[in-house]
Parts: C-alpha cells; structure tokens; sequence
C-alpha cells in the first residue's frame, strides 16, 4: 500500500508581518501588525477608530488574520482571547486553524476593472474579468481582432484615481459571444516595482473580498 505523504501544516506569521484582520460583526477590515508569536496565538495591534480610540470587542469574538509569503496567500482563524496596552491596546488572537488559500503563483482575483488597450493603431475599451501579477483575462467589444502573440500596451485603472500602464502579450483569444470577446494577456517586462503594485493590488482586494479569487497554475 502506498504511504501517504504528510502535509506540512502552514506557519505562523513572524513578529513584524503586516497581516489583513478581519472581525467578525465589523464590516471592514484592517491592516496591522503581528507584535508577537506565542505557539497558536498571535499577538496583533488593534485596529482603531478615525478619532484614534480603539475598538473593544468582547473576548470569544470570531477573527481572522490573512497575510502573503513569497510562496503563497495564508490565513489563520481564531478568536480574541485576551488583550494588553504596551503604548497601543493589542489584542491576542488564538489561532484554531492556519491555512493556505493560494499559492503565490496563482494570485488570481474575479474583478471588473476598467482597461484601455492599444494594439497597432487600434484603441479597445474593455473591462477585466480576473486580474493576477501575471496577466489577465479582458473582455473588449466583439468583432475586435486579436491574435496570440500580439503585443499590446494596456492602461489598467487600478483605483479611482490609480492607472498603470503594462506591456502584455495576448496569450488567448477567445470567440465572439454576442457583442463581447475575451481576451486573455500575459503581462511583459515587468518592473519589480510595477509587479508589486500589482500584486499588492490584487492581494488587498482578495483580503477585503471584493472580488472571489481562482487558484491556477
């Protein structure tokens, strides 16, 4: 009989890791910072108020606590259990599962956002229907002509008032339905700075749930 291998469980984040908290009945989460590590419990700064009071949630509340690796997207699910003021309140969060939700590569967020793309004199109005640090999958105006291999220059809005411009390659065309085709590009020459940028994009809206996320190769 074949033996099975065994998973590695996922690892706590290290002191000074900037995590995405979420609480549950708070809708809305933030970014903070994991002040320490003590087995299964993590010890987190608390989120504040816009007029710097911060917020008290009853000890037993449901949290979680997402944050990114070089590798992969983890998350670990707990409860508020206890809490201190070390100059800013802090809360401990005791961890009863830790887990990967996606593996660095596969960063892939469902999102509508608004794109221009420039191909051989031709200007296309689209919009995205996922996005990841690698490329993304447009939908544009049928009968609009692409071909895989073309080279095309995309003006992606990232926030209101964010653009980024990406060289891309269109890597699949797909055909016409109804009024709309979709075309789908993988970014070129990336910079590490413009890569970030979006990857830090994509990760935030994942941590805020705007958008439902795929795991791809």
């Amino acid at each position: 009989m074949a033996r099975r291998t065994r998973r590695e469980a996922a690892p706590m984040p290290a002191v000074g890791t900037v995590v995405e908290l979420s609480v549950a009945s708070v809708p809305r989460n933030w970014r903070t910072r994991v002040e320490a590590v003590a087995g299964g419990r993590l010890l987190v700064v608390a989120p504040t108020r816009s007029d710097g009071t911060a917020y008290v949630v009853p000890h037993g509340t449901p949290a979680t606590v997402a944050w990114h690796t070089d590798s992969a997207l983890l998350r670990a699910s707990g409860t508020i259990t206890d809490g201190d003021v070390d100059v800013v309140p802090r809360w401990w969060l005791t961890a009863t599962t830790v887990q990967r939700v996606q593996r660095r590569g596969a960063f892939r967020l469902r999102i509508a956002r608004p794109v221009r793309l420039a191909m051989e004199g031709t200007q296309l109005e689209g919009v995205t229907e996922d996005l990841s640090e690698g490329g993304a999958l447009v939908v544009v105006p049928a009968p609009a002509q692409a071909v895989i291999g073309q080279q095309v220059r995309v003006r992606l809005a990232l926030e209101a008032q964010e653009e980024v411009l990406l060289d891309a390659e269109v890597v699949r065309v797909a055909g016409a339905q109804g009024d709309q085709r979709s075309v789908g590009l993988r970014f070129v020459g990336l910079d590490e700075q413009l890569s970030d940028r979006v990857r830090r994009f994509v990760l935030e809206e994942q941590f805020r749930g705007r958008g439902g996320s795929t795991e791809g190769g």
